[in-house]
């Protein structure tokens, strides 16, 4: 259920907004909010709820209202949808479409993304203080330092990839407790080259984890950074030897 307690978590990888259960749960949605929404991650969702505390909710992925929240169904002179939910039937007014929300009715809250991506915000905060000229100089480190820190995406790759480093196997965890936990650095694999500009990520396959240790070495060299392959066979010809 949405409380006062996890709403503000909630909300950094979804849209919440409240309906008016006093009037046939009328509410609106801003095109502004799900733009800024779309530019994190297409993968994101609405949650529409009448009261704190309440099992009446619904946790919609934004896929599943696309097709009506467009230019044409916005109100009049104002840039959001405005509708009402009836009998788990969603109508926005000016389309001639519904949705039916019965699927997502009281669907189970993913509030441990949520929560890593917090974790997430407060390490990047804390390692952009620590040493403010890493976030300086040239277009292509600026992006791959952009990429490698962007909250969702290093949050995405940390819940697909895990918190193990793919270099060494160092576990934050298990060295420092509860102090290192959900803790470890995300490592972009794309070349230097393709990212000139910006473009889709995929955190499944175009990040890794890695340990700042395994991080440092990957980079040291700045035109010429190590593959996780090449960064495993330096480590298991040093175990060897």
């Amino acid at each position: 259920m949405i409380t006062a307690k996890n709403i503000k978590a909630l909300s950094v990888n979804n849209y919440i907004r409240k309906a008016s259960h006093r009037n046939n749960y009328w509410l609106d949605i801003s095109e502004g909010p799900i733009k800024s929404y779309l530019k994190k991650s297409h993968d994101f969702s609405i949650i529409i709820y009448s009261e704190l505390n309440s099992p009446n909710y619904y946790v919609i992925p934004y896929s599943a209202l696309k097709g009506i929240l467009i230019k044409n169904n916005l109100s009049k002179g104002r840039k959001r949808w405005v509708g009402t939910i009836q009998n788990n039937i969603l109508k926005i007014t000016n389309s001639p479409l519904t949705v039916d929300l019965t699927a997502y009715y009281s669907k189970q809250l993913d509030e441990s993304s949520d929560e890593l991506l917090h974790v997430v915000k407060e390490d990047i905060e804390s390692y952009k203080s620590e040493s403010n000229s890493r976030f300086e100089g040239a277009k292509k480190p600026r992006l791959i330092n952009y990429y490698e820190r962007n909250p969702q995406l290093r949050a995405d790759a940390i819940k697909i990839h895990g918190t193990k480093c793919i270099g060494c196997q160092f576990d934050f965890q298990k060295t420092y407790g509860l102090h290192g936990k959900d803790y470890i650095e995300v490592h972009h694999l794309k070349p230097i080259a393709s990212l000139i500009e910006s473009t889709l990520i995929d955190p499944k396959t175009d990040m890794t984890v890695v340990c700042s240790n395994c991080h440092r070495m990957i980079h040291r060299k700045k035109n010429n950074p190590l593959s996780i392959e090449e960064l495993v066979y330096l480590l298991s010809v040093k175990r060897i030897g």
